[in-house]
């Protein structure tokens, strides 16, 4: 695991304001996983560095001042919105990650929670 967060802090360079951490790692395996075995796709760790885009995109001032000053239950939604909608447009490329980030819930739902938590770190530690 250590290195995929290598890989992955490379390949943020001056992009990604926190490192992986090892919970982060196995949260982000558990989803290629469940993707891989849902819908029996061969997505990669490579595949799913898409929603580390999207995560940094959404986070403007404006999500950042909002995930700052209130709880996360209060926050929750409008990340997830604004997040699908990120995913949306990363995805119109890619057929096959769109329709099932489109299709299932449940697939929808792990990835939005994992770049949430990404995101709250992110403004926790700035």
């Amino acid at each position: 695991m250590q290195a995929w967060a290598d890989y992955l802090d490379t390949l943020c360079a001056g992009g990604c304001a926190n490192p992986y951490t090892e919970d982060e790692e196995r949260s982000l395996s558990e989803i290629i996983e469940a993707f891989n075995e849902r819908h029996g796709t061969q997505f990669s760790r490579e595949d799913f560095l898409r929603f580390e885009r999207v995560n940094q995109e959404i986070m403007d001032d404006d999500m950042k001042d909002m995930m700052r000053n209130n709880p996360a239950d209060v926050v929750y939604n409008a990340f997830s919105e604004k997040f699908f909608q990120g995913m949306v447009r990363a995805f119109q490329a890619d057929s096959e990650i769109r329709n099932i980030v489109m299709r299932d819930p449940e697939a929808r739902e792990q990835a939005i929670k994992h770049c949430f938590q990404r995101a709250q770190r992110m403004v926790s530690t700035v």
